[in-house]
């Protein structure tokens, strides 16, 4: 699964679209950011029932900060609409998936 763009707008539809969700807070200036996106769509593609977002903190910044996003990357996981896991600067493949079985399994 691809990890798709959400917005302060579309944010509620995702919700209501999705029991589970993560959602990748960064910026385009963000280097480690940078390293973790393809990380995300790697693992996008091994966790099939979990919908993957990416969130531009400067174009949004109402939904940065409704979730109290200070640091970057930041991951949320969601499920049901409820923040239930946080995962906040860069980290590795296989911490990223343990964290995913973790929250949603």
């Amino acid at each position: 699964m691809a990890v798709k763009e959400l917005t302060n707008s579309t944010f509620d539809q995702a919700v209501k679209d999705n029991k589970w969700m993560v959602i990748d807070f960064y910026a385009t200036w963000c280097a480690p950011c940078s390293m973790l996106s393809p990380i995300v769509e790697k693992v996008s593609g091994e966790f099939k029932d979990v919908a993957f977002y990416k969130v531009d903190i400067d174009d949004n910044m109402e939904l940065a900060s409704n979730f109290h996003v200070v640091s970057i990357p930041t991951l949320l996981f969601f499920k049901d609409g409820e923040a239930m896991n946080e995962v906040v600067g860069y980290v590795p493949e296989d911490q990223l998936a343990d964290e995913l079985k973790k929250t949603f399994v």
